[in-house]
């Protein structure tokens, strides 16, 4: 696609003046596009960005804004003559160098002023020129990416057109095959009412059974929580190991007690019978004097020592009573040990 078919006329239609290769002014028939306008509008912001300024211009048309003439083999041609006159000009002063001429040597002086103002001249037009080389080489560059987006964009309406048809195809496919279901679903209709029932009654058995399978599980769970609250035979027999352990310490704690108070309670009965033994003595010592004063109160004293003997013997009777009821307590319970252990090696041994 040429570059100058980006710039054909679309859309609405107006009378304009451009100016053709020749340099003439043409009216023509103008189109105005938007879209057209928004591509050219980009494509002069990539001339300016890269340097070409004569893109923003106004009153030059949009083709004269790109292309540009060569001018520079005008420039080469010149500053080559400038250097070959040069050249001959330093060889007459090299020659004529020794020569005392002062009109001769003003001459070449003037000429050689002349020739460096033409070979300044002439580096500026050469300048220019390679300015202008570069200009047409960005020009050149600017002008395959404007050919390159140009055929972007025609590939694009032509892939939005391919798919537009596509679209339309698949459209009236899909409003047949709608028409199609709507079709068959006149029919269906007595079909689905008697299938939604019997999905509802299948519904209704679902949450009855759920309903059930909660009741069953709360049950187990109860079960479950019944059957962990029983002991196993390893936390019983930990049960009777501590019970065991605490009953031995118990037990030898009660023992330690029992003697702390029957320790205690003989050692009392011992602190009473010395104190009345005290109390007797000094009853007997007091009443001695007396008693040996006159036979009759020697007759009453002894009279009252033959009951405090009496007493005393009473007393000693009791305890040795007690001291025998004790002792055959103690040969009981022996006794009740010895076949309590015998017992229990007998459920040991089975």
């Amino acid at each position: 696609m040429a570059f100058s078919e980006a710039f054909k006329p679309k859309g609405s239609k107006h009378l304009s003046i451009i100016v053709d290769a020749d340099g003439k002014e043409v009216q023509v028939e103008a189109r105005e596009d938007v879209e057209q306008k928004v591509k050219l509008e980009e494509i002069i912001n990539i001339l300016y960005a890269a340097g070409y300024f004569r893109a923003r211009i106004k009153g030059i048309s949009a083709f004269d804004k790109i292309i540009i003439k060569k001018e520079r083999k005008e420039g080469e041609i010149c500053v080559s003559q400038i250097f070959n006159q040069l050249q001959k000009v330093v060889g007459i002063e090299e020659q004529y160098r020794n020569v005392s001429c002062w009109r001769k040597k003003h001459s070449i002086e003037d000429e050689t002023q002349k020739l460096e103002e033409q070979l300044n001249e002439a580096n500026s037009r050469l300048e220019k020129s390679q300015m202008a080389n570069s200009e047409d080489k960005l020009a050149s560059e600017v002008l395959r990416k404007l050919q390159k987006l140009v055929t972007a964009n025609e590939n694009l309406k032509q892939q939005e057109l391919a798919f537009r048809e596509q679209c339309k195809a698949e459209l009236a496919s899909l409003q047949n095959a709608i028409r199609e279901v709507e079709e068959v679903e006149g029919d269906t209709d007595q079909e689905r009412a008697g299938e939604r029932q019997a999905i509802d009654q299948l519904l209704e058995r679902v949450t009855v059974a759920r309903l059930a399978v909660g009741k069953r599980t709360r049950a187990v769970a109860a079960l479950q929580r019944q059957l962990d609250q029983v002991p196993s035979r390893t936390e019983l027999a930990q049960y009777q190991r501590r019970f065991m352990e605490l009953y031995a310490l118990v037990a030898a704690k009660h023992g330690e007690t029992k003697k702390f108070y029957t320790l205690y309670n003989c050692l009392n009965d011992k602190h009473n019978y010395l104190k009345k033994e005290l109390n007797i003595l000094n009853s007997i010592q007091d009443s001695y004097t007396e008693a040996m004063a006159s036979p009759a109160a020697m007759e009453q004293f002894m009279t009252q020592f033959e009951s405090i003997l009496h007493g005393i013997q009473q007393n000693k009777r009791k305890v040795e009573q007690k001291l025998n009821d004790e002792k055959r307590q103690r040969d009981q319970l022996s006794t009740r040990l010895l076949a309590l252990i015998e017992l229990q090696r007998q459920i040991r041994k089975k």
